[in-house]
């Protein structure tokens, strides 16, 4: 393809936006390392681009670098907070930070960074759910059945949601599991 090829027609290795293009491309086919190249030339090109650090925080991850991950995430998240308003992307940061986190093993932190995430964006279910996850392996499970609980009122197909309240439930009450769950 001609996206995807190091010397196609429309690239211009000077410019930031086919970098970018190229690192989402490469990132879908699983390429993540290919992607992480991109996203950084696009970094050497405009490095303000919030969007490309977003992605290459991604790649990152994708490739089990989570110090680094997290570092870009971080970069990406001082250049979203440094600008007039909200940024839309800010909430989807430091959800990645917690997953990234939670990941990692590093729950209380991950559970902090859910909840900066929550603040911003109350009704994602799914940061509800990793928060539940974080808080459910950090051994506080009835924060975590409250937490995926939210999640399920939010999303009430979120299966990730009901299989995390199931097992919240099951190491607070193993008897009464199944029937808080057939109860709603």
């Amino acid at each position: 393809s001609l996206l995807l090829s190091p010397h196609p027609l429309r690239f211009v290795p000077t410019d930031g936006e086919s970098h970018f293009n190229r690192g989402n491309a490469l990132d879908q086919l699983g390429r993540h390392d290919e992607a992480a190249a991109s996203f950084g030339a696009v970094l050497k090109i405009t490095p303000g681009d919030e969007a490309a650090a977003y992605n290459l925080g991604n790649s990152l991850k994708a490739l089990g670098k989570t110090d680094e991950a997290l570092g870009v995430y971080r970069y990406a998240l001082k250049r979203q907070q440094s600008g007039d308003g909200a940024n839309p992307r800010e909430p989807a940061t430091h959800a990645n930070i917690g997953y990234t986190l939670d990941a990692a093993g590093r729950y209380g932190e991950a559970i902090g960074a859910f909840q900066a995430s929550l603040a911003l964006l109350p009704t994602d279910a799914s940061v509800h759910t990793g928060l539940g996850h974080a808080l459910k392996s950090k051994g506080d499970m009835s924060a975590a059945a409250d937490a995926y609980r939210k999640a399920l009122s939010i999303e009430p197909t979120a299966s990730a949601a009901y299989a995390g309240l199931g097992q919240a439930l099951r190491t607070i009450d193993p008897k009464g599991a199944a029937a808080a769950l057939a109860l709603g």
